[in-house]
């Protein structure tokens, strides 16, 4: 848990202290941004830090250089929490299976449907919220322009979310899947207290 603690830390300080100096907006940017903003969203551009607006080959060396320097690293933190959701998955594992001949057959397929209901809850923000957060971050330096259409389909993607996480919790657990496809009513005994 402390190292859970300790690698939050160290992503959050580092991903700010890449944003504090390599992400901030300078003069150059809000005024290249503030046509293509008003194109796209019909307002005026808002004073907001816009890293990945510096891709485009009209800045200046130094405004292209540090944006790199920004995606190229803000890329590396992603990715690498990604790759620490499947060593921690992988470590999961085999501890599991370590352990696996020191519990109940039943005791192991329970913890092997909360696994794989775990993976699926981990799956799912990394196909809602990462990939085409990726996109729009890259999309500016091969020249694509997606518009509106990509802000409209990854607003509904992360308002389906909510809907999302559950419903495939409950048909990846067995118990949470007959409880609710059945409709009936179980009652839990415990001894002692009837």
């Amino acid at each position: 848990m402390a190292g859970t603690v300790i690698l939050f830390l160290v992503y959050f300080g580092t991903w700010n202290v890449i944003v504090q100096t390599l992400a901030w907006t300078s003069g150059e940017v809000k005024d290249y941004i503030q046509n293509e903003f008003f194109k796209i969203y019909g307002i005026e551009s808002p004073d907001v830090v816009n890293i990945f607006s510096l891709l485009y080959d009209e800045g200046s060396s130094e405004v292209i250089l540090r944006s790199w320097v920004a995606l190229i690293s803000l890329s590396i933190i992603s990715v690498s929490t990604i790759l620490s959701y499947f060593i921690l998955g992988y470590l999961t594992i085999k501890k599991l299976n370590e352990h696996a001949i020191q519990v109940s057959q039943k005791t192991a397929k329970l913890q092997k449907d909360l696994l794989k209901a775990l993976s699926v809850q981990t799956i799912i923000p990394i196909c809602i919220s990462f990939f085409p957060c990726v996109i729009c971050w890259y999309s500016p330096i091969f020249n694509i322009h997606f518009g509106r259409f990509l802000n409209c389909l990854e607003v509904i993607a992360l308002s389906t979310f909510p809907f999302c996480d559950p419903v495939a919790i409950v048909l990846c657990l067995p118990a949470l899947r007959k409880r609710v496809f059945s409709g009936k009513s179980s009652s839990i005994s415990m001894p002692g207290l009837n």
